[in-house]
């Protein structure tokens, strides 16, 4: 079957445990990216918190503002897919585009965010 741009190609199915294999490998990279993320974040914030409040100890002015982003995670959202794939009593699952670009391409509207928020701890950001 060759693949064409056209409108008869809406969805088709898939291997439900193929599926399930695909989004828990996907979980496992998501979470590892915001765990180390989380965890260079919470360095550099408490970095800053005892730099105010050494700042604050001596008499100083002390700037109440930090400008640093907390990394984000969507960890849930993979949780719910699992779930359902896991609930399914087919053994095939259709998905239309947008679902594969999802599961199988890891490929979400929230993605550009969670790289963002990220990337300054962790990858391109460092």
């Amino acid at each position: 079957m060759g693949f064409r741009a056209n409108r008869s190609l809406n969805s088709l199915h898939y291997n439900r445990e193929a599926l399930l294999e695909k989004v828990r490998a996907n979980r496992v990279k998501h979470v590892a990216t915001y765990d180390a993320a989380i965890e260079i974040y919470r360095l550099e914030l408490s970095k800053v918190l005892s730099e105010m409040l050494g700042s604050a100890e001596r008499g100083e002015d002390v700037e109440h503002h930090i400008e640093l982003s907390r990394p984000q995670t969507f960890e849930g959202q993979y949780a719910r897919v699992i779930q359902m794939l896991d609930m399914a009593v087919e053994e095939e699952v259709e998905l239309d585009s947008e679902g594969f670009e999802q599961i199988v391409m890891d490929q979400w509207d929230w993605s550009h965010d969670f790289h963002l928020s990220n990337a300054a701890y962790v990858g391109q950001g460092r």
